[in-house]
């Protein structure tokens, strides 16, 4: 499959962009039957839903960022909508789905910056986040510290307002 390379910026169009190769899973053998079988009715969901979380991950694990329209077009055959409405099933289950445009901060979605920090604010510890967020460390420390900082002065500019 071929993608974004991820060390492509945001706000860069993609005819621009270097592209990047990536081998990935697109059946899963006996684990996707397994899948589409238990998921009765709706089976073949379940396994849409399970491949489009596989193909990502395992894109970005080589440095490949794909588009909606990538996993919609060229690797699902189903329409952007239906790809839109697997990605928010897992947004409502607080697991994110690694696309370009989530990574990249690109797209009226909430940021993965705000969704560290609410991470944080619950207490899970930031190798952990880095996990769920597909976010190396660094990023993650990055980001809270960024966060206490802006924290920190806003809670001295309103004491100041007190005096």
């Amino acid at each position: 499959m071929i993608g974004v390379s991820a060390s492509e910026p945001a706000g860069k169009p993609l005819k621009e962009c270097l592209l990047a190769e990536a081998v990935i899973t697109l059946d899963g053998g006996i684990e996707d039957q397994a899948t589409r079988i238990a998921g009765g009715k709706s089976g073949v969901t379940a396994l849409r839903r399970k491949r489009l979380l596989r193909i990502t991950t395992e894109a970005l694990e080589q440095d490949v960022l794909l588009t909606r329209e990538d996993i919609a077009y060229r690797i699902l055959n189903c329409g952007v909508r239906t790809a839109t409405r697997d990605v928010k099933y897992f947004q409502k289950q607080d697991i994110h789905v690694p696309l370009r445009g989530w990574y990249k901060d690109i797209g009226p979605t909430i940021t993965h910056k705000t969704q560290v920090v609410e991470h944080f604010i619950k207490r899970i510890q930031p190798s952990e986040i880095g996990r769920r967020t597909y976010h190396s460390l660094k990023a993650v420390e990055r980001y809270i510290l960024h966060f206490a900082k802006v924290a920190y002065l806003t809670s001295q500019y309103e004491s100041s307002l007190s005096y």
